[in-house]
């Protein structure tokens, strides 16, 4: 018995820490929004790479994107895990096709270079406390970088597109984990007509949007629980919400909005595991 046992945690950890964070999973959703659209508008979501980590399995992650040729690319943050990731994310963020566009928003490991002590500190902000790291990353230099490849980083700002005759606003808020969203910033040019697509690293930020229009919103951050236990769902510890338990993974509705919260592609290097939630990239088309 003691063999069974000890066989099954070795299972465990092997499958935790090796097989389901290199089993990379495409999800393909369909959403229909109130719009005039001669055509279903395609649109690439990833999220919390967190380049350079596992550098082998993302590369080969972005390798099975480039299959896709969709309008737009988005990736909501912490794309990033610290400076050294920066050439690593443009390589392979690079090589995928967007026809109309790549945006991106930053997100709390962007910003910050995330140590022990500093994991252990933001898990109190579950509790109420807010906390930043002392240690920063380059975050100019990762939104030139991303420049050169055709990829704007919107910071509480929107794009205004016209595709297929319907008006589409790109609006992205600066992270609202430490708290650098200015939603009133990000708005200010955002009418009633045409689609509102909010990029932001995490949904929670729709508790604040109450006077704001958006029609879809797309985040990460809460990597879908990374370790969800069979009829209970995510570990306390993980979810990152509070918006309440349902938003940590998938597709939901806040007051008016659709909400989309990605289990993204890689994960931290403190919780470099995951169970019963693969690492995903979303493949959206919108009607």
């Amino acid at each position: 018995m003691g063999y069974l046992i000890l066989a099954f945690i070795v299972l465990m950890v092997v499958w935790t820490c090796w097989v389901e964070p290199r089993w990379l999973k495409i999800r393909k959703i369909s959403v229909k929004l109130n719009t005039s659209l001669k055509r279903p508008v395609t649109l690439l979501h990833i999220a919390d790479s967190h380049f350079p980590l596992h550098l082998k399995t993302l590369r080969r992650f972005f390798d099975k994107l480039t299959a896709f040729d969709p309008d737009f690319v988005v990736y909501t943050g912490d794309m990033i895990e610290n400076d050294e990731g920066v050439p690593h994310c443009v390589e392979a963020l690079a090589k995928l096709k967007a026809r109309v566009g790549k945006y991106a928003v930053l997100g709390n490991h962007d910003h910050y270079n995330y140590s022990a002590h500093d994991v252990l500190a933001f898990l109190f902000t579950l509790m109420g406390r807010f906390f930043c790291p002392k240690e920063t990353n380059k975050v100019e230099k990762l939104k030139q970088a991303l420049a050169e490849i055709g990829c704007r980083v919107l910071c509480n700002e929107a794009v205004h597109l016209d595709l297929e005759g319907e008006k589409i606003h790109l609006i992205g808020l600066d992270d609202p984990v430490t708290r650098k969203d200015d939603p009133a910033k990000a708005f200010q040019n955002v009418d009633g007509t045409g689609i509102k697509i909010l990029l932001t690293h995490s949904v929670d930020v729709m508790r604040k949007l109450n006077n704001y229009p958006v029609d879809l919103a797309l985040g990460g951050h809460t990597h879908g629980g990374q370790v969800i236990i069979p009829f209970y769902g995510a570990l306390p510890l993980k979810t990152h919400s509070r918006l309440g338990r349902k938003f940590i993974v998938g597709l939901n509705r806040y007051q008016r909005a659709l909400t989309y919260t990605t289990r993204g592609i890689g994960q931290g290097k403190f919780f470099s595991f995951r169970f019963l939630c693969r690492p995903e990239a979303v493949l959206f088309e919108i009607s």
